[in-house]
């Protein structure tokens, strides 16, 4: 059998945290922003920031010029780290092989469960299970590799599938922008 990984990226772990945490009706959620404040950047975002024009990597003063009663938080990486714990420990209630491959990721690898679930669709359906009851957002992709994988999920592929050929054509047609080498 041919190893499949399923990688799953959490772009805003502190901030799902934080709204778990105030369980606000999400129509009338103010604009949060994360704040990295090693680089005074957003780091993280809601919708309501990212509506009022703000964007990741932005600066605190261009994003408090967006949106005047905008909420800003320090980003702490425990926060993500601690949500990330609570997430991998749910999910293995359904999958055995967890890694945490950076501080906003998860690597599942799927080859070894298929025989207990049946396919790929099952054991799907299970893991996205387990993460809608985390209330966390998140962006998916499986790969013959856990780099194709996270290549996919990097740009928001959110497939499972097991079609190499499908695979194979989703990593060739992914800029070069998306993968870990450096510009230059």
């Amino acid at each position: 059998m041919q190893k499949i990984w399923l990688y799953l990226y959490f772009p805003n772990l502190q901030l799902d945290a934080l709204l778990l945490q105030n369980d606000t009706d999400t129509s009338i959620t103010p604009a949060y922003v994360i704040l990295d404040q090693q680089t005074n950047q957003v780091c993280q975002l809601n919708n309501q920031a990212y509506q009022a024009g703000i964007r990741l990597g932005m600066g605190l003063g261009t994003a408090a010029m967006l949106k005047a009663d905008l909420q800003v938080i320090p980003y702490q990486a425990s926060v993500s780290e601690n949500r990330l714990t609570d997430i991998a420990q749910s999910l293995y209630l359904v999958t055995s092989d967890i890694c945490f491959f950076s501080h906003n990721a998860l690597l599942l690898g799927v080859h070894n469960m298929l025989s207990l679930y049946g396919n790929l669709n099952t054991y799907w359906q299970l893991v996205q299970g387990k993460l809608n009851q985390q209330q966390v957002q998140f962006h998916f992709a499986t790969g013959y590799s856990p780099l194709a994988a996270k290549l996919l999920a990097s740009t928001k592929w959110d497939k499972v599938t097991d079609n190499q050929q499908k695979i194979h054509q989703a990593v060739a047609q992914t800029a070069l922008q998306h993968t870990d080498i450096s510009s230059k």
